[in-house]
């Protein structure tokens, strides 16, 4: 956003309130007739779940981390996961989030593999 944007923007917003289940929702949806405390407890709801598939989808994909830098081809990378995601996914599936296998203490890579190689082929005498 520039800042001639950013000006243009009001400077403060009317919010409203509601209680439901224990819970305060904020909205800026100011005439009850509009969007009942009901119908705002159900979209809460539906957004809720929105978010908990969104982070199941990055766990199970391992997309926590996307490769693409331009922003069509992050799109293109989202949309290629999330199709993959539902050819596999069984509705009403639920698994436990935790590996299954623990990690090999293994460093990280940070030389040419040819170089890492080398150096291996050193340590063992074999040059």
């Amino acid at each position: 956003m520039d800042a001639q944007e950013y000006a243009a923007l009001p400077k403060t917003l009317r919010m409203r309130e509601v209680k439901v289940k224990g819970r305060v929702l904020v909205t800026p949806l100011h005439e009850p007739g509009y969007a009942s405390a009901q119908a705002l407890d159900q979209l809460y709801g539906m957004r809720w779940s929105i978010e908990v598939d969104f982070r199941s989808l990055k766990a199970t994909m391992a997309m926590d981390v996307l490769c693409c830098k331009s922003k069509e081809m992050v799109d293109k990378e989202i949309a290629a996961y999330m199709l993959a995601y539902n050819l596999v996914q069984r509705p009403g599936r639920m698994e436990p989030r935790a590996k299954k296998q623990r990690p090999k203490p293994l460093p990280l890579l940070n030389a040419p593999r040819t170089a890492a190689r080398a150096a291996i082929r050193m340590r063992r005498g074999l040059s």
